[in-house]
């Protein structure tokens, strides 16, 4: 995991380097940079799990015009709770063959509490990620990458970085 973690902040730091190719490229589009920040999927569901669905904001008016991506709520998701305000970390869900498998039921991708464990049933909110949740607002997330490899989130992040499957 420490391999991966340092592999995910040398490519982030590496894409922030600037270039200056506008005498080289001739762009039709404003677009200047793409920056691609990866979370590994529990990362990216206990971080984003509930978004935009934010009880601290005042302004429910944006809220209720944004593009809402599949969040957590309203899915009567069984053993799903919010960590307490004043947390920022969770614990680490179970991992290996075994908990994968359970997880995937056979590609139904709703067992997540008798395979990962409990600590895979967790969000946080606005109040806990604040930074993240503004950029999110005004940057698009995505969410529902698949690797059709069933293993570690080393393995399926190179073949998401290399836009390759099985």
């Amino acid at each position: 995991m420490k391999i991966l973690s340092f592999m995910v902040l040398f490519l982030l730091l590496l894409s922030l380097i600037p270039v200056n190719l506008s005498g080289l490229v001739d762009t039709k589009t404003p677009i200047k940079y793409v920056i691609n920040i990866y979370f590994e999927n529990n990362a990216f569901d206990t971080i984003f799990g509930i978004y935009p669905q934010d009880p601290y904001s005042h302004n429910k008016n944006i809220i209720n015009n944004m593009t809402v991506p599949n969040n957590l709520l309203g899915k009567n998701i069984q053993g799903l709770k919010q960590i307490p305000d004043g947390i920022h970390y969770a614990k680490n869900p179970v991992e290996g063959h075994t908990a994968f498998n359970l997880d995937w039921n056979h590609g139904r991708l709703n067992n997540f509490v008798n395979g990962s464990g409990q600590p895979s049933m967790v969000y946080f909110t606005s109040n806990q990620f604040g930074l993240e949740w503004s950029l999110a607002s005004e940057h698009s997330i995505g969410d529902r990458h698949f690797s059709n490899y069933m293993s570690e989130s080393a393995q399926n992040t190179l073949f998401y970085l290399a836009e390759y499957t099985l």
